[in-house]
């Protein structure tokens, strides 16, 4: 009886080493918070963590791939200049709005001369009205090209940079003015190069414009000399050497291919005015 008595406590003894070797890890120990002996745990829930969501949903990957793709295609065959520069975004998401053929009144005429003859397949060229030329140009403007054309510009700087580029070939502008304040002008193959590359980007063809007026206003001075002002012209009062004048001027200008001079100043000095001083042909209109 004795030692059913002692072996009965021992398997109690064990069971409860059991129980407590059992125990659940996710339990708080209040023994270990009130540094009294163990009599009771509280068991916690625990939740496995939920994975957390992506940045970006299927569909808006394959969004942003096509999108990334684009810039990539239109900015690898536009350059990098362009595509880093101020206006590059929105030339690259659109690209050059420019047709095969840049010149558009060149395509205008080549319309009008050859057309069908009613009734055949054949060709016949044509002569067309002023009229009928210029209402087919506007109709082939788009409206961004029409309002551009009411555009004069200026830029900085004697390259064929961003800015110029991006007026002539997004902005559709209509005309550019050169002037030797902006460092535009600095040697005669430079100049020449520069409109021709204008020309050469531009849909329609631009107005390149200087006040070239001779004197105090000579913006070609340090590549083809000086030229006469207006007033020394107009004190020799023959008109033979005021055409003459007017005839070297046009081919200064000619030769880098500057089809708009803003001069002469065709007001006259009857009151002091400075900034018109050597710039007037006179005191009157004869």
């Amino acid at each position: 009886m004795k030692r059913s008595s002692m072996g009965f406590f021992e398997e109690q003894h064990e069971q409860q080493n059991d129980e407590h070797e059992q125990r659940p890890k996710d339990t708080i120990n209040l023994a270990a918070l009130t540094h009294k002996n163990p009599k009771t745990t509280i068991p916690l829930e625990m939740h496995a963590p939920e994975p957390a969501e992506g940045l970006f949903s299927r569909g808006r990957a394959i969004l942003l791939s096509v999108f990334l793709l684009i810039v990539i295609i239109n900015a690898a065959n536009l350059g990098s200049s362009q595509f880093i520069g101020t206006h590059g975004w929105a030339f690259v998401l659109s690209g050059s709005s420019a047709t095969s053929d840049s010149n558009l009144l060149r395509d205008v005429a080549n319309q009008l001369r050859h057309t069908s003859t009613p009734g055949t397949k054949t060709q016949t060229n044509r002569k067309i009205t002023p009229e009928e030329y210029i209402n087919t140009i506007l109709q082939k403007m788009t409206l961004d090209e029409k309002i551009g054309q009411m555009m004069i510009v200026q830029f900085t700087g004697p390259d064929y940079g961003l800015d110029i580029s991006t007026m002539i070939d997004q902005y559709k502008i209509g005309a550019v003015l050169i002037f030797a304040a902006n460092n535009n002008i600095v040697s005669k193959p430079q100049l020449k190069g520069l409109i021709q590359q204008m020309q050469k980007d531009s849909t329609i063809p631009l107005a390149i414009a200087i006040d070239q007026e001779g004197g105090l206003v000579d913006r070609l001075q340090y590549l083809d000399g000086l030229r006469p002002s207006a007033t020394s012209i107009g004190a020799t009062n023959d008109p033979t050497k005021a055409m003459a004048a007017g005839m070297q001027d046009a081919k200064d200008l000619s030769y880098y291919g500057i089809n708009l001079n803003l001069a002469p100043v065709v007001d006259v000095t009857n009151v002091y005015n400075p900034q018109l001083y050597l710039r007037t042909f006179g005191t009157n209109a004869e």
